[in-house]
This record gives structure tokens, sequence and C-alpha cells, in this order.
């Protein structure tokens, strides 16, 4: 019995939606990643390198360049130390070349081991992403279409829901939330290409159409980096 016309559609429509919002979101990580330094996750790895003063959160940064230009006749002496830990300010000049200083308590600077660990996780998820072929091979072989998605979208929304608690206080949730979400947008990305059969005399268009919408996905973390801070900006001014 040959299936309705429109039940095709609909399931060629469900497959490049899939394809447009999950199948290669991963590689947004640099949105990703911004998202995840301000949050706060594996910032405890620089701890060991601030301090605070006065009240204010400092960050540990090198100071390489110059600054003396930053400063007015009355600034502190000591952002010329020579220790690594310094406070993090925005410097803006007038008109009148007056010097302005504004204290940001909400961001964070990362570390050169926080930034290795966010990259060495990230690595690793690529590296689960390709691998993830083999086996979606063997399981649409051998298990069939209707099994291999069942599973692939239990392991995507897992590790969406765990990236969801990653915070400053559960770090570790990072690492098996890009491992299951690379494994599981690879596995329904390379399954959504049988539903190119139901359209024969169309199926590289839809194929390339999945493929078009799998560069697409990649900008799913910057829309929901710049929606956030939209949403931060709207709170900071009511």
């Amino acid at each position: 019995m040959a299936m309705e016309n429109w039940r095709r559609v609909f399931i060629v429509t469900v497959g490049f939606l899939e394809a447009l919002i999950f199948s290669g979101c991963l590689f947004g990580w640099t949105s990703l990643v911004h998202i995840l330094q301000q949050e706060g996750v594996y910032s405890y790895l620089c701890e060991a390198n601030s301090s605070d003063s006065h009240g204010s959160k400092t960050f540990s940064t090198n100071i390489k360049n110059d600054t003396s230009h930053f400063l007015t006749n009355d600034a502190d002496s000591s952002f010329l130390s020579s220790e690594p830990t310094v406070e993090f300010q925005f410097v803006f000049e007038d008109d009148q070349n007056d010097i302005q200083i504004d204290t940001i308590d909400d961001v964070r600077l990362p570390c050169d081991n926080q930034i290795k660990q966010l990259s060495l996780i990230y690595t690793m998820a690529g590296i689960m992403y390709g691998l993830t072929a083999v086996g979606v091979g063997f399981a649409l072989d051998y298990l069939g279409l209707w099994f291999t998605r069942f599973l692939a979208s239990i392991l995507m929304t897992t590790g969406f829901i765990l990236l969801a608690f990653t915070s400053k206080d559960g770090s570790w949730f990072l690492w098996p939330a890009l491992n299951l979400i690379a494994l599981g947008t690879n596995q329904l990305r390379l399954s959504s290409f049988q539903f190119a059969n139901l359209f024969p005399q169309r199926r590289s268009t839809i194929i390339l159409a999945y493929s078009a919408g799998y560069s697409i996905s990649t900008v799913v973390f910057l829309v929901v980096q710049v929606n956030l801070k939209y949403l931060q900006y709207n709170v900071q001014s009511h």
C-alpha cells in the first residue's frame, strides 16, 4: 500500500527541520564557548590565579603592552605592577580627553587552563561526531530506521538537558552533554537521508537540501547567544 503524498511531504519536511536546527549545531562552538565562559564553566581552574580587591571581581591576565596611556596622574600605580592579576575595567575617553573608568562585575575573562579544558571537550565531541557514521550504518542495516532515529533522539535530548544544567558548580556536565549531542545529532542527520527515498525522482534535491540545513544549523548557538545578551540587557535596564 502506497503512502499518502501528504505524509511523505510531512516526513521530508520534518527531516529538513531537524537538519536545520540540530544536525550541525555542535560546530557553532565559537558562540557556545562564549556563553560557557560567561556562565563560569570551569572557571575554578582560574581561581588559583585570581583574587578579589575592594569587593570587585578581578581576573587573571597578562599585561604585555604599555598600558600607561590608560592612566591619569592620579591613577593607581599598582595597575602597572608586575603581578599578573589586575582588576578588569572598561576605559572610555570623552571629547574633553577626561578618563572615565567603569568596572564591570559581570564579565569573566577566561584563563589558559579554562580555555584548554573547553577546547579538549570540544575536540573529543568532534571526534565522537565523526565516529558515529560507522555505527549509524550498522544500525540502519540491522536494526532499522525507526530504532536508529529513536536512539538518536534519546541521545540528543539527554545531551541538551545536561547542557542546560551545565554551570559553574556543575562544569563536569559539559563532558557528557557535548558528546551525547555529537552522537545524537549526527546519527539523526545520517538516518534522515533515508527520507529521500520517499521521492525517488527528487532524491538528490532532498539530500542536498538536508546538507544545506546542516551547514545553516551552526548558527543555532549564535542565536542563543544573541538572545541571552538581549535578555540580560533588558534585565539590567529595569
